[in-house]
């Protein structure tokens, strides 16, 4: 399985620190030696302990360089693995901004085809209840009332505001108009207007009915 960015770069800080710590070591090192050299100088040392004071701080010189060169380099690759890191985060970043899209985009076809089945349904009971009505006026003069007092428009009505209290407000140029029962309260909705519709078409039959 391969090693997660964020566990290479601990790996790589806590290397970074060792290299640093030698880095300063060697530095100080190297810092004394000359101090020791230009003592010795200034007291008229010796050739042969200058020479081989010499060849010390040019080993540790030489090493030296070679702490900072690995020093350098593993800087870079700690710098290497944090832009692969924000990449990989820009990456999943955009995956998840994508996925999130694709949810909406499905999410409102389903929407959609739930509201294809609902009109099909709404549809269909219009048309059973406009059957109905039709019915119904041709058996009003058999029970002793007149068809015209069975109102067609109640259904159509009755749907404009359904839908409209349903939140389809932006279907209509203006509020479509409300029917009021005995009580005079608003019946707005289609169930309302039909349920009281029916209500005085019963309360107008003969009694002997």
């Amino acid at each position: 399985m391969p090693t997660s960015p964020e566990v290479l770069a601990d790996g790589l800080d806590s290397q970074i620190e060792s290299a640093r710590k030698a880095a300063i070591a060697i530095a100080t090192q190297v810092k004394t030696l000359r101090q020791r050299i230009r003592d010795r100088l200034s007291v008229g040392g010796a050739d042969a302990q200058a020479r081989k004071l010499h060849s010390e701080l040019g080993q540790l010189a030489a090493d030296q360089s070679l702490q900072e060169e690995h020093l350098s380099i593993l800087l870079e690759r700690r710098g290497q693995i944090a832009a692969e890191a924000d990449a990989a985060r820009a990456k999943a970043e955009r995956t998840a901004k994508l996925e999130a899209f694709k949810a909406l985009v499905a999410k409102r076809d389903a929407a959609a085809r739930v509201a294809e089945t609902a009109a099909e349904a709404l549809g269909k009971a219009v048309q059973d209840m406009a059957a109905a009505t039709t019915e119904i006026k041709l058996a009003a003069g058999t029970v002793g009332l007149k068809p015209n007092i069975v109102e067609q428009d109640e259904i159509r009505y009755g749907v404009e505001f359904s839908l409209y209290q349903a939140g389809l407000k932006w279907m209509y140029s203006e509020k479509p108009l409300a029917r009021y029962d005995a009580q005079g309260k608003p019946t707005t909705t289609i169930s309302a207007r039909i349920a009281n519709s029916d209500a005085d078409l019963l309360a107008m039959l003969p009694r002997e009915v």
